[in-house]
């Protein structure tokens, strides 16, 4: 960094010239700059410098006349590009602004020459130019936007990414399901034919075929009572095993966890011996058993398949995609299970325990579901953060003639009292230092506003709830 001070008047008039000809400053007297200039410090920086770090004093304004800049903040312990400056731009500290210190690193990119103005003389700025302090002023207006702007789609790619990865894991589990079945299906369906020829030889008649047929179906029409425990089962396994070698069958170990499953015991092998008769034991329990597993694995690839649609119509509902933009009598119960399944990863991961109580009857309110559904996630989400793993969140509703109620409950260490006033401030949070933006209870309550309801919270050590109260219809 190169600081030169005192200039002589020569050159404080070229860098009036020189300013005059960026865009934010063109409508301006050279006058109003010359007295900026000859007061300001040209400072020179080289590639990758650091103009100024993030938490340090917020001592000068700053024009950037040459070259570019990034303001970057660090989160999750990386440093990201928030935005970048170019040729003409304005940063630092302006007048009238509360800043005290700054919020980013600016990081030069490449040689780079600014003016900086130190804000000790912004009383005299005022004073001796309205026009230049309006100009600052304007800047302090936009950037203000453009940063709630910036942060508030960080918020939300934030989110995003959070349910993308949960999608992710919920949409896995069912696709690697009918992978492996199907994979399972078609090396069973591979010996079909041989198992048929070796049935179709069988030395059985019309009446026993009937008899087999009866049996099979009446054994798979029973109700499966799940076994006590893993013991239990085991036993019933080796039981059947047992069966299977005493009457000569061949690697009862590959068959009997497959009748296992189907709820067989070893009465019923004796009852189906009965119908057959030894001599077509061996064909006939193989054959039932590729049957049995055609069928699990037909089941497995339906049920997968199930659990697919269910979470795009999670999704769909979820984001409204086939609703316009507008308020619509909405049952928020069906949002809530909506967001719920969105967020099922993060949920299972910290191993947390979801009590809902929902009132008896629909819960219809005339609402923006989307923008609603942005309040459930917001809220659940924090929830899930506050929580240690194996936590408790807790969702009750009800309603009354004018208003349904929505509290979102958590069992985590709370919010500290001389903080609950400032949680809805855009900006505050109460995470660590790159976990989050301080920008989505903020979002809540205005959304939950522009919906003229209110929220409300309530934190004591091991209990923190936030209420959403939502007038039945808007006016």
């Amino acid at each position: 960094m190169i600081i030169e001070k005192e200039l002589a008047e020569t050159e404080i008039q070229a860098l009036a010239d020189e300013m005059q000809k960026l865009s934010a400053f063109s409508q301006l007297t050279k006058d109003d700059l010359f007295f900026f200039c000859s007061i300001a410090e040209r400072v020179s920086y080289v590639p990758d410098e650091l103009l100024v770090t993030n938490g340090s004093l917020a001592e000068y304004l700053i024009v950037l006349l040459e070259g570019s800049f990034s303001l970057r903040f660090k989160r999750n312990g990386q440093s990201e590009e928030l935005i970048r400056l170019q040729k003409g731009a304005i940063t630092g500290v302006l007048p009238y602004s509360r800043m005290s210190n700054h919020s980013a690193d600016v990081v030069a990119m490449e040689h780079s020459r600014v003016l900086r103005f130190h804000r000790s003389y912004f009383t005299e700025l005022i004073a001796k130019s309205h026009d230049l302090v309006q100009v600052f002023v304007s800047v302090m207006t936009d950037r203000v936007k453009t940063f709630t702007e910036q942060q508030l789609m960080n918020e939300k790619l934030m989110s995003l990414g959070k349910l993308s990865a949960g999608l992710a894991h919920e949409l896995n589990n069912p696709a690697s399901a009918i992978s492996r079945s199907a994979e399972d299906l078609l090396k069973h369906l591979g010996n079909v034919s041989a198992n048929f020829q070796r049935v179709s030889s069988l030395q059985m008649n019309s009446e026993t075929a009937r008899k087999l047929e009866i049996f099979v179906k009446d054994i798979h029409a029973r109700k499966l009572a799940p076994f006590a425990s893993a013991l239990t089962r085991s036993r019933r396994e080796q039981e059947i095993v047992d069966w299977l070698e005493d009457n000569l069958f061949q690697d009862a170990d590959l068959v009997a966890h497959v009748y296992t499953e189907k709820g067989w015991q070893v009465s019923d092998f004796d009852d189906l011996l009965s119908i057959i008769g030894e001599g077509n034991l061996t064909p006939v329990v193989e054959w039932l058993s590729h049957v049995m597993i055609t069928d699990q694995n037909v089941h497995e690839i339906n049920e997968a398949a199930r659990r697919i649609s269910e979470i795009i119509g999670a999704v769909k509902g979820f984001t409204h995609m086939d609703r316009g933009q507008g308020a619509s009598i909405t049952d928020l119960h069906q949002t809530l299970n909506a967001t719920l399944t969105m967020m099922k990863f993060p949920i299972k991961s910290k191993n947390i325990r979801v009590d809902l109580e929902f009132n008896d009857k629909e819960l219809n309110a005339e609402v923006r579901a989307g923008e609603i559904n942005q309040v459930w996630t917001n809220l659940i989400d924090n929830a899930i953060d506050a929580m240690d793993d194996g936590g408790t969140l807790k969702i009750t509703t009800n309603a009354d003639a004018k208003f349904v109620r929505v509290q979102i409950q958590d069992n985590g260490a709370g919010i500290p009292i001389d903080m609950q006033s400032q949680v809805f401030d855009p900006f505050f949070t109460t995470k660590e230092p790159g976990m989050g933006t301080g920008l989505g209870l903020d979002l809540v309550r205005k959304i939950v506003y522009g919906h003229k309801g209110r929220v409300i919270l309530n934190s004591t050590p091991g209990k923190t709830v936030f209420e959403v109260c939502l007038p039945l219809k808007q006016h």
